[in-house]
């Protein structure tokens, strides 16, 4: 028989394609009104039982996150894959945040901080196991990668893990939590990628990562990148070289 006050269900079927349907005399009464009625109650009924159901388990996901955000935290500290949470800088730190330009790509020395702060510690010898250089050295070896590079500008911008001890003028010299300054002008300057230059660096930062240069992984919130100390790429040509189409292979994606 052709379909006539058909159900919801029965409407699928006839959406497929469905035209007529063969049955027994004794389903006539199944397609009467008082029985679509029916139906349509009993589906209104799952339906409001799947509805409660949602928002029962709505409000119980939502209790569970809450109770259980304490113990999620000491996971990811330990995991050590964890986004750092900035901490407020304070004195010359929040000073130099302050002048420090935001950007994408964060770049990292051992001599850095002393560089920023035009330190007379900034010509020494920070490394016993690489050559002196000057701060024009530097700049220029720096200053010739973003040109290389060539990316926008206000992609990338300098941020130390360290500064000189005499720049605190205290007499408890360097603070203990410079790390934890520097993960949060990381974070407060927007970096989405840390570049760390030098043994030296990698190992004040990560003192029990196994580090090698032209490597990559991800830590605190951003992807960070290993190459060699700045020394050693102004000894040799074809060591700047090779970090410049390290990054430069990492970041064409990107930018």
């Amino acid at each position: 028989m052709a379909f006539t006050n058909i159900s919801t269900r029965d409407a699928f079927w006839q959406a497929q394609g469905l035209r007529h349907l063969l049955a027994a005399w004794d389903l006539q009464d199944f397609f009467t009104l008082p029985a679509l009625n029916q139906v349509k109650k009993t589906e209104q009924s799952i339906n409001e039982k799947k509805r409660d159901a949602h928002f029962n388990f709505r409000n119980v996901r939502e209790n569970n996150a809450s109770a259980s955000a304490p113990t999620a935290k000491i996971n990811e500290r330990k995991s050590g894959i964890h986004k750092q949470v900035p901490v407020a800088l304070t004195g010359v730190w929040a000073e130099l945040l302050r002048k420090t330009r935001p950007g994408r790509v964060a770049w990292t020395y051992s001599q850095l901080g002393a560089d920023l702060l035009d330190s007379s510690q900034s010509s020494r010898q920070i490394s016993n196991s690489a050559p002196e250089t000057t701060l024009a050295q530097r700049r220029n070896l720096l200053k010739k990668f973003l040109q290389t590079l060539g990316h926008p500008s206000g992609t990338h911008t300098f941020w130390p893990y360290h500064l000189p001890a005499n720049i605190y003028n205290t007499d408890s010299g360097i603070p203990a939590n410079e790390l934890d300054f520097f993960w949060s002008g990381i974070a407060h300057l927007g970096c989405r990628y840390l570049i760390i230059l030098g043994a030296e660096s990698a190992n004040a930062l990560f003192p029990k990562q196994p580090m090698e240069a032209k490597m990559k992984f991800f830590r605190h919130g951003v992807m960070i990148y290993f190459i060699w100390d700045i020394e050693y790429m102004l000894k040799d040509k074809n060591i700047f070289e090779s970090a410049v189409d390290f990054l430069k292979i990492e970041f064409n994606s990107l930018f």
